[in-house]
This record gives structure tokens, C-alpha cells and sequence, in this order.
């Protein structure tokens, strides 16, 4: 099987040219895609940042009211304590170890029963609103997909500001948030190195060998 590697070079260069080999192998780029499991969250409000999924959910207070978790008939969703209209609970969407990553969907609903056209705001990194309130979106009384995908603002991203809005006292809300984000395998030092070791070990005996014949 090594035969090759040893005809007309020596060892050590074998070795040093299958470690360069390995190490000039081209990255894996793996995406993922997953739904954050609000229901591992505790219920309530938070003023303080919670983690799910490899993500944080941190408040953005200030001038907006306080978000909280809520359990509606087995569905945990996120909304706004507190009528304060239009200011919403802003509530910033990053990655617990930092890196950028795209909205695919969320799930919204109008709790209260209206179906007005202030409900939902997400927001990009740069703070503008590219989905929502703004636009004027309908919302049902029960949870409802919408496909963000084709909004680009929303693609590769490090924060997104998902801000259920309170309006008229009814109770907006946003589940079933939906991710993706790819993450770049490369070999790693220790195992080229573990490797390269291997293989010393082979030319040294492939040498003893020799010596004895």
C-alpha cells in the first residue's frame, strides 16, 4: 500500500509530503438548519439574555417594553409585556460564539383577536426593519408561517432584532424561529500531527526492517 512512498525518496520527505497533502485538503462547508426550541426556555419575562440552540435572545430595553416567553396551549412564543404600541419588545437574535447566519421562517400570530396591521418587526444588523410592522402584514389569530427567505436583509446577518409589537392591547407574538447557518470544517492540527507520527513510526520500522535483511 506504501510501497510507492518509499521507491526513490526518502522517508522523511514521504512523510512531510502526505502531512502537506492532508493539510492542503479543501474545507467542508456543512449548513444547518434548525428551529430554536423556545420550550426549553423558562416562561415569563426576561430582562436578562437567554440561550437556546447555540443562540441568544437578549433584550433590547430601553425604549422598548420587556419581552417574555409565554406558553399558548403547548406553543411557546415571544412577545411584548406591555401595550406600548409601535415600540415593541426588542428582543436581538445573535449567536452565542458570534458568526453570521439567515432568518428562513417564523410563525406569527395576533393573540388578541386583531388582525391590524402593526404585529411584527424583525430588523437587521444595520437596525432597519425589513419585514413587519412597516409593511403592513396581516396577522391571524393562530400562528401563522411566513417565509422570509427572499428577504435579503435578512440573509447573513450577526444580529436580528425580532420585536413582537403590542398594539390596541392585543398580544403579537413570534414562534417557530427558523435558522440556518454554515460552519467551515478543517483538519486539525493535532490529528495531522497524530498522523505524521504514524507514519514516522512506519519508516522507522520499514528501516529496521531493511537493516535486518
Amino acid at each position: 500500500m506504501f510501497g510507492p512512498l518509499w521507491h526513490g525518496t526518502k522517508p522523511r520527505g514521504a512523510v512531510l509530503a502526505l502531512v502537506a497533502a492532508i493539510a492542503a485538503t479543501p474545507a467542508l462547508a456543512t449548513t444547518t438548519t434548525l428551529t430554536l426550541n423556545l420550550s426549553s426556555l423558562p416562561t415569563g419575562a426576561f430582562t436578562n439574555p437567554l440561550t437556546v440552540d447555540g443562540f441568544t435572545l437578549t433584550p433590547g430595553l430601553g425604549f422598548s417594553s420587556t419581552p417574555q416567553i409565554v406558553d399558548v396551549g403547548g406553543v411557546y412564543a415571544l412577545e411584548s409585556t406591555s401595550n406600548i404600541g409601535a415600540g415593541g419588545a426588542d428582543t436581538l437574535l445573535t449567536m452565542v460564539n458570534g458568526g453570521a447566519f439567515s432568518m428562513v421562517s417564523v410563525e406569527v400570530a395576533a393573540l388578541g383577536g386583531d388582525y391590524g396591521t402593526w404585529g411584527i418587526a424583525i430588523a437587521s444588523s444595520d437596525g432597519q426593519i425589513v419585514y413587519g410592522s412597516n409593511y403592513g402584514l396581516p396577522l391571524s389569530t393562530s400562528f401563522t408561517l411566513q417565509d422570509l427567505t427572499s428577504v435579503t436583509g435578512l440573509s447573513n446577518q450577526t444580529s436580528i432584532d425580532l420585536d413582537p409589537v403590542s398594539d390596541n392591547g392585543n398580544d403579537f407574538a413570534i414562534t417557530a424561529i427558523t435558522v440556518s447557518y454554515t460552519t467551515v470544517d478543517v483538519p486539525e492540527p493535532a490529528t495531522l500531527g497524530l498522523f505524521g507520527l504514524g507514519l514516522a513510526g512506519m519508516v522507522a520500522a520499514r528501516r529496521r526492517q531493511t537493516r535486518r535483511g
